[in-house]
């Protein structure tokens, strides 16, 4: 045992010592200025066509476009590692029989840094391969940890410092490893799978930089290919020869001398673009040689994916949007594999959310969920089919750079938009990255986001905004069923019972202590709510009659596992019944109301709605209820009062909007009225009700013009009339108290009418500052409408008649 260690001791040694003296000598080339290697060599060294070669190198060009963004200006020292020698020996399995083995859970830096004293000398020497191997022969180390940590030198590589003379000389050097053990051991039957390239492909699955990963698997792939033509030649020369003693020369010659024996025969053969491809001669192809032609076009797929997500975007006038904080995140093959399928859609959406890209704008109707649809550019409407869809009008210039962009590789042009990045994507990933299955994942971001840090509304905000863009209808509400499940409906109920309890919004400390909320977050998340259940409401479905299909790219055949796709779960939603959504519509507006307006009511949910609807409230959405409607005039009563009051509310949005005293804004008066109309519709209370108190309302707050569009709509006519009355009868005494002579004005007027302006009693403040000609045209509007039979009538004519006062000035 101790003799065993001693030997192996002084072999790794002689063989570090080797590989360090190697580090010391000048490189015999420069990446930067000797890489000039003609894509014809490449491709013969690859066993490939010139074609790919050049789609490889402008791969690497365009990628290169979007690393340039993410490098720091940063000078960097490294200074020499004094424990270099132990850090390697300690590395190695020594002591036990057989071949040196690399420990278990060594240092991932510990296991780079051996494999760059390796090989960081050999990729730049061009003769020194021979003296590598026998080294390498001599140290008795597992001839696969070589393949291993080349794989793992190459792989840490600067994605940005792309090389073809680097790759053919890495592409050389896997040859060299590979014929330290039997070409036998390694090569398999045609129609196996070889144990060493298996784990080859393991292991460059496993890359976090996929772009050299899939260089690499270039490299293997040719290498496999060479030492499948090398063994050809051993079996075709073990049939002619039957001289056992010339069967074992062969088998045991110079093995560099085979490397170049093989790379020289393949390099007479001449790729042509159109003619040749070795992989194209299908007889000849084994089940490895085509294990590494998926791999090579998944790692591109990843390469491209993982150098967009990479990127950090600077806001500019096209990204505005509310956006996340970016975290840098390096992926693999393999973390996409075992992601799922849904795992793509995933990160690119979490990359969105850090965009602040508008997400109207990744609606693309070029998509492959479009295909199906007839769509012209004039109809890209909301269509009446669960599976169709809403989609935003893209301009045709931008429309065409899209699809050109999608249609070429890139060439060698910078990505420098994110749509532009979007439709790089798009060309990869066509399934995953569908505006419907984005634009849902993109939303769930938004609402997990949220859901980490309520207080974080802007997120909820964000979340909504997005939900509204889902083009398909189906994927829209499923999302609207998953996020009231999972992430809305706890908190409004908790919003909902402690102003239920109380009658009102509370202050901020119960707030907080019930709900996790300020009242003013409250206020603004039941804002939300309604926004929200807006969204739910209009994508209201029936029962699917075919199920709807998330396809998904051919990368994950063959894989199975992984969690459920977002989009394929939010298809396959139960759908909500269409009562209990409106029934909630109703809660979150009549609470909205309240916080908002600063309204108090006793027991909102028990005094406006049905006890029959009670057990509904915030339970299984899905759950087909039966709510019945009966006519309960106290419920009414209250139904309208409740409303009148949030009307009166509102006209304070008035006065705040008209700031120059002279231009009258009522955006807020009116949204409030629609609303209120709108519970009246549901409530099945009469809206001319609420238009004769509105019409009121502007009348007592001096807003003349706009209760003047108001009262056209109004159908009781006289009944507003009677009520207008009143109001018109206390701005007339309101001028005669401002009048020096009033004693002698009030003498000019009947008896009968001054006994009637002295005796009104308005409930509201009147607003008194309104100009004599719009106080005559009231009383004339009154005059006009108000009935004969009206119990008042004769003071209507009186308050007519003494419109003279106002002639006077």
């Amino acid at each position: 045992m101790l003799r065993q260690l001693t030997t192996q001791l002084q072999q790794i040694i002689t063989f570090y010592k080797y590989v360090e003296s190697q580090l010391d000598v000048p490189p015999e080339y420069d990446i930067t200025t000797d890489n000039a290697i003609s894509t014809k060599s490449l491709s013969s060294i690859l066993l490939t066509s010139e074609r790919e070669v050049n789609r490889v190198i402008k791969l690497a060009k365009m990628l290169n476009s979007f690393l340039d963004g993410n490098i720091s200006a940063e000078t960097k020292v490294k200074f020499k590692n004094e424990s270099a020698f132990f850090d390697f020996l300690s590395c190695f399995e020594l002591g036990a029989s057989g071949m040196i083995e690399l420990r278990k859970n060594v240092k991932e830096e510990n296991i780079h840094e051996i494999s760059r004293l390796m090989y960081q000398g050999l990729m730049y020497s061009d003769d020194m391969k021979e003296k590598w191997q026998q080294a390498a022969k001599e140290s008795n180390i597992q001839p696969f940890i070589f393949m291993r940590l080349a794989l793992i030198y190459w792989s840490h590589k600067e994605e940005a410092t792309f090389s073809e003379i680097e790759l053919k000389h890495f592409t050389q050097l896997l040859h060299v490893i590979c014929f330290l053990t039997d070409v036998e051991e390694i090569c398999v039957e045609y129609n196996e799978v070889s144990s060493w390239w298996k784990n080859v492909r393991t292991i460059l699955t496993e890359s976090t930089k996929p772009f050299n990963a899939f260089t690499a698997a270039l490299a293997c792939r040719a290498t496999a290919m060479t030492l499948e033509k090398y063994k050809e030649k051993l079996q075709n020369e073990k049939r002619l020869e039957n001289n056992g003693n010339e069967e074992e020369d062969i088998k045991n010659g110079n093995n560099v001398t085979k490397t170049d024996e093989i790379q020289n025969k393949s390099n007479d053969v001449t790729p042509d673009d159109e003619t040749y491809s070795s992989i194209s001669e299908w007889e000849n192809v084994s089940n490895d040689t085509c294990q590494f032609a998926l791999l090579i076009g998944n790692l591109e797929d990843i390469a491209v994916l993982n150098a967009v997500i990479s990127r950090r975007v600077v806001s500019d006038e096209t990204t505005r949007f509310f956006a996340l904080p970016f975290m840098k995140n390096d992926t693999c093959l393999a973390s996409i594999l075992s992601g799922g399928r849904g795992s793509v859609s995933e990160l690119v959406a979490k990359w969105l959310s850090t965009t602040g890209i508008d997400p109207a704008r990744l609606i693309d109707t070029t998509d492959v969920e479009f295909d199906q649809l007839q769509l012209s550019v004039d109809s890209l409407q909301q269509f009446n089919d669960t599976n169709e869809a809403t989609a935003v009008q893209i301009s045709q210039q931008e429309r065409s750079k899209l699809v050109s962009l999608s249609i070429e590789i890139g060439d060698e042009a910078k990505i420098n938009t994110t749509t532009e990045a979007m439709a790089l994507l798009k060309r990869h990933f066509p399934y995953s990255l569908t505006s419907s299955v984005l634009l849902a994942n993109l939303c769930w971001e938004f609402a997990m986001s949220w859901d980490k840090d309520v207080t974080q509304l802007d997120s909820l905000a964000a979340a909504l905004t997005v939900l509204r863009q889902i083009p398909m209808k189906n994927m829209r509400h499923g999302v609207c069923c998953l996020l009231w499940m999972l992430h809305i409906k706890k908190r409004m109920e908790m919003a909902a019972k402690l102003m239920n309890k109380l009658g009102k919004l509370p202050k901020e400390r119960l707030c907080m202590q019930d709900i996790g909320l300020s009242d003013i977050q409250v206020t603004t998340f039941l804002q939300h709510c309604v926004t929200f259940l807006d969204i739910f409401i209009d994508a209201e479905i029936l029962e699917q009659r075919d199920k709807v299909v998330i396809k998904s790219e051919e990368l994950w055949d063959g894989h199975f596992g992984g969690p459920q796709p977002f989009a394929t779960l939010a298809v396959s939603q139960t759908p909500a019944w269409y009562d209990l959504i409106l029934l909630h519509v109703q809660v979150a507006n009549v609470l909205y109301m309240m916080a908002y307006l600063n309204l108090k009511i006793l027991k909102p949910l028990n005094n406006l709605f049905e006890s029959v609807v009670q057990p509904y409230l915030f339970q299984d959405i899905t759950d087909k209820a039966i709510l019945t409607w009966y006519r309960d005039d106290k419920r009414d009563n209250i139904r309208t009062e409740f409303l009148c009051r949030v009307i009166t509310a509102s006209m304070e949005f008035i006065h705040r909007e008209t700031t120059d005293g002279v231009t009258v804004s009522s955006t807020q008066a009116v949204l409030w009225m629609s609303k209120c109309q709108m519970l009246a519709s549901i409530w099945k209370i009469n809206n001319d009700e609420l238009r004769i108190h509105q019409a009121c309302q502007l009348y007592i707050n001096g807003f003349d013009r706009l209760a003047e569009e108001v009262t056209i709509t109004v159908t009781d006519i006289e009944r507003l009339a009677a009520n207008l009355l009143p109001i018109a009868g206390r701005r007339m005494m309101a001028y005669l108290s401002k009048t020096p002579n009033l004693l002698e004005e009030m003498s000019r007027l009947s008896p009968a009418l001054t006994r009637y302006l002295e005796s009104l009693n308005v409930p509201e403040i009147v607003y008194t500052n309104c100009s004599n000609v719009d106080t005559v045209e009231l009383i004339r509007r009154i005059s006009v409408h108000l009935p004969k039979t009206h119990c008042d009538y004769h003071i209507m004519l009186l308050m007519l008649d003494a419109t003279f006062i106002y002639e006077d000035n």
